[in-house]
């Protein structure tokens, strides 16, 4: 790939970029546990129409590192116990040679998730405080939480990346999307569980 003419040495025509996300689609098909660095690899070769300022483009990459673990955490919140049991699991966990199973899962995605997302929206770029990463765990399924209360936190979650997204001038990341529609329309009416779904 040859950089456009006159242009940032790294970006590429709209039909050479095209080509790229096509091969990186295919190659994060074969390989789903290597796409988040697929996505990476893209986003630096945006076309230069859509590759913003420097500061845009560090947000986007973030953005794209941050979002494939969206899906994990998406996944571990609709499959890990619910209720008693999972805020139990999840606490049992962390004893060393104890597994969590699932709900140990969805605490480690979650808490990993929120510094990523949160150094994607921070002020300074990369820079996450305390209080950033603070604000978007709250924004998280939790291990106790029932299955409702944790699609509502979901719903909620990618309601909150989409508008920062946005409000930044950034495209909202397909994985987002992606996550939003393993939900498949569920709602937040269902009863309290003291065992696992």
């Amino acid at each position: 790939m040859t950089p456009t003419s006159g242009g940032t040495p790294g970006m590429v025509g709209q039909d050479q970029y095209g080509m790229l996300k096509q091969l990186l689609t295919i190659a994060a098909l074969k390989s789903p546990k290597d796409a988040s660095k697929y996505a990476s690899i893209l986003s630096l070769a945006k076309p230069e129409d859509e590759a913003g300022d420097a500061n845009t483009r560090k947000r986007r990459v973030v953005l794209n590192q941050a979002v494939p673990v969206l899906n994990s955490v998406t996944d571990y919140a609709l499959k890990a116990p619910t209720g008693v049991s999972g805020a139990w699991r999840a606490f049992i966990g962390k004893a060393p040679g104890v597994g969590g199973g699932d709900a140990e899962m969805l605490d480690r995605q979650t808490k990993g998730f929120a510094r990523l997302i949160a150094s994607a929206f921070a002020s300074e770029v990369g820079v996450a405080t305390d209080k950033d990463v603070e604000r978007w765990l709250g924004l998280m399924p939790r291990p106790g939480d029932t299955k409702g209360e944790r699609v509502q936190a979901l719903n909620n979650l990618f309601t909150q990346i989409e508008a920062e997204s946005k409000g930044l001038g950034l495209d909202v990341p397909e994985t987002v999307k992606e996550s939003r529609k393993k939900l498949g329309g569920q709602g937040s009416n269902y009863p309290s569980s003291w065992r696992p779904d």
